[in-house]
């Protein structure tokens, strides 16, 4: 998984990914958190040295219709390390939000 992944960042447009770095970091929408008003999955990674644990729980905290889930010994592409955990914890939300069609 990690020759897959630098392949993939080694094609990246260094002008580009840095103008969305940027913009990425100078957002703050802590503000609007609140106002998110749909079932909402937070998933973080527990080793995520990126985002520590704090920011997931902080989104879980202000977020009112969400449920944090942390996936233990993951870091920040827990998508990519824990690609069957992810995928699990996905379905398994999505699957607690359907609702049976017919009588």
């Amino acid at each position: 998984m990690a020759e897959q992944t630098l392949a993939l960042m080694s094609d990246i447009h260094l002008r580009a990914s840095l103008t969305m770095l940027r913009a990425m970091a100078n957002a703050d929408l802590r503000g609007i958190l609140p106002d998110i008003d749909v079932p909402t999955l937070v998933l973080h990674g527990e080793l995520d040295a990126r985002s520590p644990l704090a920011v997931g729980e902080e989104l879980h905290t202000k977020i009112p219709a969400s449920k944090l889930v942390v996936l233990p010994g993951v870091g920040h592409l827990s998508n990519i390390e824990a690609a069957d955990a992810f995928n699990f914890e996905v379905r398994t939300f999505l699957r607690s939000l359907s609702s049976p069609i017919g009588p």
